[in-house]
């Protein structure tokens, strides 16, 4: 098992799925098959109300390894992309920079967990 982590503020045109459930819901699959991983069936997005902006979206992807999930803070064009595997991440830096690039994110926190021995 392990966990990728990695928020920051998202610049550029990539801003449009902070707020926009049809580009989250494209760029989703496009970013799991950018770095190497596979979907199983559709991005599953939820609205939900946001204090400040009205709505925001967050989003999973299911994926053969686990699931990836995606928590959107228009406000501050932020994001938190959580990568839950049940398989170690093999290169988990460039997977990291790949999603990065992606979004042109100017990452405020980025954290690997390989959750080894989490069997008893």
């Amino acid at each position: 098992m392990a966990m990728l982590r990695i928020s920051g503020t998202v610049n550029g045109p990539a801003r449009s799925i902070l707020t926009g459930v049809d580009e989250l819901r494209a760029w989703l699959p496009e970013m799991v098959k950018a770095i190497g991983m596979k979907c199983v069936g559709d991005v599953v997005i939820q609205e939900y109300a946001h204090w400040e902006t009205g709505i925001a979206p967050s989003a999973v992807q299911f994926i053969e390894e686990s699931a990836v999930v995606v928590h959107c803070y228009p406000e501050g064009n932020f994001i938190q992309i959580v990568l839950d595997s049940c398989k170690p991440i093999y290169g988990w830096p460039e997977v990291a920079n790949k999603i990065k690039a992606k979004l042109d994110l100017k990452v405020q926190r980025q954290d690997y967990d390989p959750l080894w021995g989490w069997k008893a």
